[in-house]
C-alpha cells in the first residue's frame, strides 16, 4: 500500500471516528425540557428580550420521562412494572398511549402525570393526537 493510500485510509478513519461521535455522544439536555422552552417572561414587555422561564429542581418523584413534541423517547419496562410519565405540549392537546387507550388533556404549558400498571406486552405508541405528533414508545417486556 502506498503512502498516498495509507494517508488516504487513515482519513477516512477519521471521518468515521467523528461521524460515530456525533451520532452516539450523549444528548446534554436530560431535564427534559422542550427544545421550544424560551418565553417572554410575565413581566417583559413586547419586544423586550427573551429569557428562559425557570423551572423547578426536580424532585425524585419527576425523575420520570418528559414527553414533548420535539422527540420520541423509547421506554422500556418489564410486565407488572408501575409506568409513571409525564407530558406537556405548547399547544392544547391530548397524549394518547396505544394499546392501554389512556387519554390525559394537555394544556399549554401544564405537564400531565398518567400512572398505570404494565400489564400488557408489546410495544405501544404515544402520541399527541390532535398535531399527530409520536412522543414515546412504550415497550413491555415479559
Amino acid at each position: 500500500m502506498s503512502r498516498s493510500q495509507r494517508l488516504g485510509m487513515l482519513g477516512l478513519a477519521l471521518v468515521v471516528l467523528v461521524a460515530a461521535f456525533a451520532l452516539l455522544r450523549p444528548n446534554d439536555d436530560d431535564t427534559g425540557e422542550p427544545r421550544d422552552a424560551l418565553r417572554p417572561s410575565p413581566t417583559s414587555t413586547p419586544g423586550a428580550t427573551r429569557e428562559r422561564e425557570a423551572t423547578p429542581t426536580p424532585t425524585p418523584e419527576d425523575r420520570s420521562p418528559l414527553l414533548v413534541a420535539d422527540r420520541v423517547q423509547r421506554i422500556e419496562v418489564r410486565k407488572g412494572d408501575h409506568v409513571r410519565l409525564r407530558a406537556r405540549s405548547t399547544r392544547p392537546d391530548e397524549v394518547h398511549v396505544h394499546g392501554y387507550d389512556i387519554l390525559r388533556d394537555l394544556a399549554p404549558g401544564k405537564t400531565v402525570s398518567l400512572d398505570f400498571d404494565a400489564d400488557i406486552e408489546g410495544i405501544f405508541e404515544i402520541e399527541f393526537e390532535k398535531s399527530e405528533a409520536e412522543v414515546g414508545n412504550l415497550v413491555v417486556t415479559p
